[in-house]
């Protein structure tokens, strides 16, 4: 394929569907592809290949304002925001962008808005797995879930409220999934407490992801840089919960758009 003088400066990326599935990444070495495993049918198998090429800090999602995103749960568009939770007890909300990307190299940006409530329980950028399960109607569970909770994937979690695994009430974590016999409890690689509040505040928050970390900056300053494998292919989306405390959470301005 010819890409124009003008595009130079971004990269390929080569993604495959087998059988009418979710695209998966593939693995470029020399003049081989690695594709992620997958199961075969008895029959007549179908691979789909499709190369994109992004341009330097070309925008990859639309922000869910635009239109296209699948909302689930209590999530609403609402005045220029993602809406994932009111302050409502035991609410879930998420939202994905229905079309599978590679997240390994991207640099997400959005300002995150959480108050008008008691202070609970959060929200949470999430990488969602198709090859485990995920889909875009994908919906967690509520409370210290946020949402994200029974979601396969990875979460980057802004959380307002203080539970028996939570380090205090006002931090971001990465989590992998819940608690072992808690789907009301995440599960956390890392966590950093925050200085400035979560709560009846609006910060902009800055997700840069890499093939072997993921880092956050809040307001500019980074405060966490967290070891972790993201999904070859993942749903980008938001979710949110409350319990029996409760908070509005909303987000806005979504960028996302490759990271050198």
């Amino acid at each position: 394929e010819t890409v124009p003088a003008a595009a130079a400066g971004g990269k390929w990326s080569v993604t495959a569907s087998v059988n009418g599935g979710a695209p998966q990444s593939l693995t470029i070495s020399g003049t081989s592809a690695t594709l992620p495993s997958f199961a075969l049918k008895g029959a007549l198998n179908t691979v789909a290949f499709t190369n994109t090429y992004q341009t330097e800090g070309a925008q990859l999602i639309p922000d869910p304002t635009a239109g296209g995103w699948t909302l689930n749960g209590s999530s609403t568009l609402t005045g220029g925001e993602l809406v994932l939770s009111t302050a409502i007890a035991n609410q879930a909300g998420s939202a994905f962008w229905p079309h599978a990307v590679a997240p390994r190299a991207l640099r997400i940006e959005y300002d995150a808005s959480i108050g008008g409530g008691s202070g609970a329980d959060g929200l949470a950028l999430i990488f969602a797995d198709p090859a485990r399960g995920a889909k875009a109607n994908s919906l967690g569970t509520s409370g210290g879930g946020l949402g994200f909770s029974g979601t396969p994937g990875i979460a980057v979690a802004l959380d307002e409220y203080k539970n028996a695994v939570n380090p205090s009430n006002n931090f971001t974590g990465v989590a992998d999934g819940p608690v072992t016999g808690h789907t009301d409890m995440l599960h956390w690689l890392g966590t950093a407490n925050l200085l400035a509040p979560l709560q009846g505040a609006t910060h902009h928050i800055t997700v840069t992801t890499s093939a072997t970390t993921l880092t956050v900056a809040v307001d500019g300053a980074q405060v966490l840089s967290q070891p972790v494998t993201l999904p070859a292919s993942a749903y980008l989306g938001f979710s949110a919960g409350t319990g029996g405390s409760t908070n509005r959470h909303a987000i806005a301005h979504l960028s996302v758009t490759p990271s050198p």
